[in-house]
Formats: C-alpha cells, sequence, structure tokens
C-alpha cells in the first residue's frame, strides 16, 4: 500500500510537471510551426491576414504575363519562383522589422553595459573604432541572448534579412540584384519617413507592387515603356487599398477611392496605344472589370472603408491586372 501511494503522488508531480511544460510552451509562442535551421536560428513562416489579398508575387506573375516572350522553361520557372519568394516574404518581411518600434523596445530592455572586447589586441584597444565596433557589437549580441524571444527575433532577421535577400537576388541574375537594392533603398526611405512621424503608402505600393511587376518582366525580357505605365497604375490602385484600410475620415476616404479606381481606369485607357486593331475590345473588358468595383462601392455605401469592401473588390483587381498584363 505505500508504495502503491509513492507511485501515485510520482505519477501525479509528473502529470503536474508536464501540464506546467505543456503551459510554458504555449506561452512562449508556437513551437511546433518552427522550421530549425542548423542549430543557432529557427524560421517561423505565419500568414498576415491582410485585407487585401493582391500582392508582390501576383505582381510578379502578371510582370511575366507581360514579357512578349513567354518560356516554359525549368529554369525560368524557377527563376519566377525565386523572385516571387524574394519579393513578397523577404522584402515584405524585412520592411515590417524595420516598422517595429524599437525605441519602445530598447526603453523596456535597454541594452546591457559595454564590456572590453574578448580580442585582445594593439587595433582592438577600447579607445580604437574597431575596438569600440566590436564593444557595441558584443551589447547587441548580449542583447539578443538576454532580451525577449520577440524582440531578439526581430532585431536578428533586421540584421540578416537585407544579406540574405541580395544572396539570392544576385542568384536569379542582375535585374533583381538591382531590383532588391531598389527596394531596401525605399525601405529605409520609408522607414525614415515614418520615424520623423509621417504616412506615406507610396513607398509600400512601390515595393509590394511596381518593382515585383518589374522583377516579372526583367525575367523574360527587357522591360518596354508600357509594362512600367501598367505596373504604375496598379501601384496607385494599390496605393488606394492600402489608404482605404488605414484612413477613416471621408475626405481621406475619398482620395483613397479616387486612387483605387482611377489607376485601373488609366491602365485601360493605357491599351489604346497596344499595336492592335482591337484596343477597344480591350478597354470594354477593363471597363467590366472595373463597373463591378464601382457597384459594389455604391452597395457598400458609407461603410466603403471596412475591409470587407477590399476582400470583394480584390479579385476583380487581380484578374484586371492578369488581363492588362496579356493583351499589352
Amino acid at each position: 500500500m505505500p508504495e502503491q501511494i509513492v507511485h501515485e503522488q510520482s505519477a501525479h508531480t509528473q502529470s503536474a510537471h508536464t501540464q506546467s511544460a505543456h503551459k510554458q510552451g504555449q506561452d512562449a509562442g508556437p513551437s511546433s510551426a518552427t522550421v530549425t535551421i542548423g542549430r543557432s536560428m529557427t524560421l517561423l513562416l505565419s500568414p498576415t491576414r491582410a485585407a487585401v489579398p493582391l500582392g508582390p508575387a501576383w505582381a510578379v506573375l502578371c510582370g511575366a504575363i507581360a514579357a512578349p516572350r513567354w518560356q516554359w522553361q525549368g529554369s525560368t520557372l524557377l527563376a519566377l519562383a525565386v523572385s516571387a519568394l524574394i519579393a513578397e516574404v523577404l522584402w515584405s518581411s524585412w520592411r515590417a522589422h524595420l516598422r517595429t518600434d524599437w525605441r519602445a523596445i530598447l526603453a523596456a530592455h535597454p541594452l546591457p553595459a559595454r564590456r572590453r572586447p574578448t580580442i585582445s589586441l594593439p587595433y582592438t584597444q577600447p579607445s580604437s573604432p574597431l575596438g569600440r565596433a566590436l564593444g557595441r557589437l558584443q551589447q547587441v549580441w548580449q542583447w539578443v541572448r538576454e532580451a525577449p524571444a520577440e524582440q531578439s527575433a526581430a532585431l536578428v532577421a533586421a540584421i540578416v534579412l537585407p544579406p540574405i535577400t541580395l544572396v539570392l537576388a544576385a542568384l536569379v541574375g542582375r535585374q533583381m540584384f538591382v531590383l532588391s537594392l531598389a527596394a531596401q533603398a525605399l525601405t529605409l526611405i520609408e522607414w525614415r519617413v515614418h520615424h520623423h512621424g509621417q504616412e506615406s503608402h507610396v513607398f509600400q505600393a512601390a515595393i509590394e507592387i511596381l518593382l515585383p511587376w518589374l522583377a516579372g518582366h526583367a525575367m523574360l525580357a527587357p522591360i518596354t515603356p508600357t509594362s512600367l505605365l501598367l505596373a504604375c497604375c496598379f501601384g496607385f490602385t494599390y496605393q488606394g487599398a492600402l489608404s482605404l484600410e488605414a484612413t477613416t475620415g471621408s475626405l481621406s476616404r475619398a482620395w483613397s477611392l479616387l486612387l483605387f479606381l482611377a489607376g485601373q481606369a488609366i491602365a485601360a485607357a493605357a491599351l489604346l496605344f497596344t499595336p492592335t486593331s482591337h484596343a477597344l475590345y480591350l478597354v470594354a473588358g477593363m471597363g467590366l472589370l472595373l463597373a463591378p468595383q464601382a457597384l459594389l462601392l455604391v452597395y457598400a455605401g458609407n461603410s466603403a472603408e471596412q475591409p470587407s469592401y477590399l476582400r470583394r473588390a480584390a479579385p476583380f483587381v487581380m484578374v484586371s491586372m492578369a488581363f492588362a498584363a496579356w493583351v499589352v
């Protein structure tokens, strides 16, 4: 009987420890969704659940459709897939990490005191430039190890993503490398603008629609003026959608709706200059895709700023992008 009591107490203790560990695992995050990379880093992918479903990957595909010489080759399709991955995941992820409120994070978890560099060489003394750089690097590394997992992961991602992006872009091709540099430059400009308390969706539209469209086109053929014009038009449409999702005032909402619809109307007008005798039919086709969006706007009324309107109108925009790219 005493042995049975001891066994029951031991089983109860193990069950309590198991429940406590399970609860700690839930508090730490979705560890089951984590993919291990090597022994020092992990990669966690999760959907953003954005109200605007169209994005960089679709723009890459439309840019490829707009290219005059479509090639059904394995290497070309692989390059397009990697380009879509770079534009959809890497460009957008680095932008999101840069927009983290680092001031609030560092205020809650300040950097540790600077230590003497572990490497003791004449040119690594504390007063030397290299010594100060090594001291700052040790500070950051110690902060990464001691800070909460979410904040340290954001800092590591903000540091590691740019070189990884450029390496993958260089493997795809020179055009993708140049466009990745442009995307990172625009991301830094947007970060500085946001840092000064201003907000503009034009940079996000350029990073997530304009540059991916050009990347998809450049994979197959040199970029044409008509394709560049279409990329700009749908970039304005995307800017209007982002503004419509973020604004609440009636005047700002009207301006956002104007951008959202006018971008597609200008794209339809650009099809008049395509070298074909059926240009008017192409414009009519774009008009048929634009009309349901206007009807949805009338039906939505004063609630047009809600994400539900964008979710209903986005499929028509996506078809409009693909149609304009196909007929150009």
